[in-house]
């Protein structure tokens, strides 16, 4: 008579190895505690410690083998190791070598826990992490420590570091308890297909970019803590009976913010906090989309992702001055990090500064470009202040390299008349433009300084033009830039609806955008870095031609 199989429940079950291990240490002795029973007396509290941390180091080993294997189990596994390396520095903190070896041990368990929680779909800001079987989970709720935004906003913990830069060359670094982790708030897929140059319609497609000013991928730094009750309990049953089955113990899992927290308490023990400032940069410049800075002189609208945008690299918080850093030509947002990295490690700049960066083809039209810089600043300037109190937004600063300190310059002048006659011999007011041209026309060649811009640095910019626009290289390089065939009709059309003579020659014989006209009119810009009615604004120079690899002055 063929027994009918009964239904099996999948339970969260110790694998046969950690069943074995455990077993095995139990009856031989192997652990200071199990030796304490056996003698009759009760284990001192340096036996319980070491007890703890041997299966802590046995957990975690086993564990690593289920990783290997693809085994979901792992994360049970790296869990309770953490547990038990937290009950040993619990148990016993008046032994320095002791401690130190369990916060290396708990460190190692906690890293396992989370790259395998993140390679099952264990870990988010909204479920947090979950642990155990899908019959019986237990959800350990995500604790954010010092940083302006709630749980539900992080969409990744990363506890593997990125891989390193060319563009970052120091890593900083500190030792502590812990684990250093990148938290993504932003993370959008890469664009891989660049769109057809007779596709593109620059003229709309520069005045298109969204509110939310959030680069391709935003990465904070954090520390993950895991944090369990006070040891009363075994985290694991003694004795054995049956299948072993257990419900992980609760906790906590907090990621602190290592710039505004230095230190961690555990019962008596005050270990500093682990962080790494440089790790969360590595993984932006990583996901920033991957374009050439040449390609994106030379074919400046083959891609959306290279439109002018102006990106916060950190959630606001109120009280902070905004930084905003713009880059020069043939360069992208990525120049800046080198200097990033290193004002990381100046506290003063994280309780005063928030550095947001401006990206721009660098091929494309200067003044529509740097029109979308002062649209897209005022924008997001009133979006976080609606109301204007905000005092530190009134004192932004502009920090501009090569042809990006121009755009800055141009956020900070009265430009009167001088762009518009330097292309037409009639007043604006007198010229046919057709369509929507009008006024786009009207946002380039007229401005008012921004008011709330109250310092510019300028770094190796050409307040008087550059040579190079007129010799072979820079012409040859200015002749070779792909502008969309709309261009071209756009300035056709200009000029047919106006009568002969109402344009300057060179500019009725090439488009009105392209980038020799630019540069024709920056001498113009000389004797006016601060020209700005109304209220006074510091310039700073730094007279170098290298890229900003250090932070001037």
């Amino acid at each position: 008579m063929r027994s009918r199989a009964q239904p099996t429940r999948r339970q969260w079950a110790l694998p046969s190895t950690l069943l074995a291990v455990w077993l095995g240490l139990l009856a031989a002795g192997g652990f200071g505690w199990a030796r304490g029973q056996q003698l009759g007396g009760e284990p001192s509290p340096r036996e319980k410690a070491e007890a703890h941390l041997a299966r802590a180091e046995q957990f975690r080993k086993d564990a690593v083998d289920m990783y290997r294997d693809g085994d979901p189990l792992a994360i049970d596994g790296f869990y309770l190791g953490c547990r038990e390396a937290w009950d040993a520095i619990w148990t016993c903190p008046g032994a320095a070598d002791l401690l130190a070896e369990a916060g290396e041990e708990y460190a190692r368990g906690l890293e396992g826990l989370l790259a395998a929680a993140r390679r099952h779909g264990r870990l988010d800001g909204c479920r947090g992490l979950v642990v155990g079987s899908k019959w019986d989970p237990v959800k350990v709720p995500l604790v954010m420590r010092g940083h302006p935004l709630p749980a539900e906003a992080v969409i990744d913990v990363v506890s593997i570091p990125p891989a390193g830069d060319s563009r970052v060359s120091r890593c900083h670094q500190r030792w502590g308890f812990g684990v250093p982790v990148v938290l993504r708030t932003v993370d959008e897929p890469p664009e891989v297909e660049q769109t057809p140059l007779d596709n593109v319609d620059p003229i709309q497609a520069e005045a298109t970019f969204d509110n939310d000013f959030l680069p391709p991928r935003q990465s904070l730094s954090a520390t993950a803590v895991l944090r369990f009750a006070m040891p009363g309990e075994p985290a694991f049953p003694e004795t054995l009976v049956g299948p072993a089955s257990v419900t992980p113990p609760a906790a906590v899992l907090d990621l602190v913010n290592p710039v505004e927290v230095a230190r961690v308490r555990i019962g008596p023990w005050r270990p500093p906090l682990a962080a790494d400032l440089t790790s969360p940069l590595l993984d932006m410049l990583e996901g920033i989309p991957k374009r050439s800075n040449v390609q994106g002189f030379l074919q400046p609208f083959r891609r959306t992702s290279s439109l002018p945008r102006l990106e916060m690299l950190e959630p606001y918080v109120p009280g902070k001055i905004p930084v905003v850093f713009i880059h020069g030509l043939a360069s992208d947002e990525g120049t800046w990090f080198e200097m990033l990295n290193e004002l990381r490690t100046w506290p003063g700049f994280h309780r005063c500064f928030t550095p947001w960066v401006f990206h721009y083809p660098t091929g494309a039209p200067f003044l529509p470009t740097s029109a979308q810089l002062r649209l897209q600043l005022g924008k997001l300037l009133k979006q976080l202040d609606p109301a204007g109190t905000n005092g530190p937004l009134h004192n932004v600063v502009l920090v501009g390299h090569s042809m990006g300190g121009l755009h800055a310059k141009m956020m900070a002048i009265h430009s009167g008349n001088r762009f518009w006659d330097a292309i037409s011999y009639k007043p604006f007011d007198q010229v046919n433009l057709p369509g929507k041209l009008r006024q786009r026309s009207r946002d380039s060649f007229f401005f008012e300084p921004i008011p709330q811009v109250r310092r510019v640095v300028f770094i190796a910019t050409p307040h008087g033009g550059s040579s190079w626009a007129t010799r072979a290289v820079g012409m040859l390089a200015s002749a070779a830039v792909q502008q969309p065939e709309q261009i071209r009709a756009v300035h056709d059309a200009i000029v047919n609806a106006n009568p002969p003579g109402t344009f300057h020659p060179d500019f009725e014989a090439a488009d009105p955008h392209h980038d020799r006209h630019a540069r024709a009119r920056l001498p113009a810009l000389g004797s006016h870095a601060a020209d700005s009615p109304g209220g006074r604004r510091d310039v700073a120079h730094d007279r170098g031609h290298g890229p900003p690899h250090r932070w001037p002055g």
